[in-house]
């Protein structure tokens, strides 16, 4: 995952790239002969200028011209289903390896669902200082299955408990101002994962590790469900490519906002690769959404993690109900 500018000051050459899925924010304005360039929105505002992200698998030069180094491609694996399943295991326990190589404490955002799952277990068995993190309401599904989890694992776990009165308007409105996010879900989800990065700072790590892109690869969101055949690679491709704009920038700006960096192991290339060559069927298997995950850590994880379905965070957290109760609070801010 990487943005980054190198100028060359005696040719006045300029080079910057965004990372092939966009994991790393980077927007610009070219203004005349001038070029400005940044990780956030806010920054670039001032100029009355139209702002545009660098896309992901893009470069940029100094004129504004973009670019394209990576060609997503969808389809195309000979293995079988068996040979699969044991290389999507080693391509995550690989990336997963990558991304806790580090001397520094590791956190990870931890819901007790299959995906935080496979990053937790697999962090765990690579890396001698790990906690887990996960924020909801005390009586919430994520609470009680996550600890039971750590505890078992013998995991360190620091719970984030939210109550009502912990979301107001000025959290819906400081979550717009700091995201620059725009669509209702998002900012569900930005609202809870505010308070959830403020606790990790507090407890001096720096470094998390968290299962994003697991859904959009792995099919696990209703809308895959009933998808006509024809349509599968556009899906699939078009969620993966516009992530950066939706939960990756979510997951940037409320990390950055408390000085923490998050590492996805499922957006991984060679992870993201192997799942764009899987048939349908071994991502939503009779009904069962990310079959493939499940299978791979079948003989890791234990029953009730390997056949606990998907819910959306502001769900699992038990907090959805009470976020949405505030919608009209922001839809007037934002509107």
């Amino acid at each position: 995952q990487f943005a980054f500018v190198i100028y060359d000051v005696n040719k006045r050459a300029l080079f910057a790239a965004r990372d092939q899925v966009g994991i790393v924010p980077l927007y610009f304005v070219r203004d005349g002969q001038t070029l400005f360039i940044a990780s956030i929105i806010k920054a670039l505002t001032h100029l009355g200028k139209k702002i545009r992200a660098v896309p992901p698998g893009h470069t940029l030069d100094i004129h504004g011209n973009l670019k394209p180094y990576y060609f997503p491609g969808y389809g195309g694996g000979a293995l079988s289903r068996e040979a699969f399943v044991g290389e999507l295991k080693q391509a995550l326990q690989t990336a997963v390896a990558k991304r806790v190589d580090t001397d520094l404490p590791v956190g990870v955002i931890y819901s007790g669902g299959i995906d935080s799952s496979v990053v937790l277990h697999e962090a765990s068995q690579r890396h001698g200082d790990v906690t887990a993190f996960t924020i909801g309401t005390s009586d919430s599904e994520d609470f009680e299955i996550s600890g039971r989890f750590c505890q078992e694992w013998n995991i360190p776990q620091i719970v984030i408990p939210l109550q009502h009165r912990d979301i107001r308007r000025h959290d819906i409105k400081h979550t717009i101002q700091v995201t620059e996010l725009n669509e209702y879900l998002d900012i569900i989800n930005a609202v809870i994962s505010l308070p959830l990065f403020e606790r990790i700072h507090e407890a001096g790590v720096k470094v998390v590790l968290g299962g994003d892109g697991s859904d959009e690869l792995f099919g696990g969101y209703h809308m895959y469900q009933h998808i006509p055949r024809e349509d599968e690679a556009q899906l699939f491709l078009h969620n993966l490519m516009t992530l950066h704009k939706t939960e990756l920038q979510r997951v940037d700006r409320c990390s950055m906002a408390h000085e923490v960096e998050v590492r996805v192991p499922f957006l991984d290339l060679r992870v993201v690769e192997l799942a764009l060559q899987m048939p349908m069927a071994w991502k939503i298997n009779h009904g069962v959404e990310k079959w493939a995950v499940r299978e791979a850590f079948r003989d890791e994880l234990p029953a009730y993690i390997i056949q606990r379905r998907k819910n959306p965070l502001s769900y699992s957290s038990g907090l959805h109900e009470w976020v949405r109760m505030y919608k009209i609070l922001y839809a007037r801010y934002y509107n």
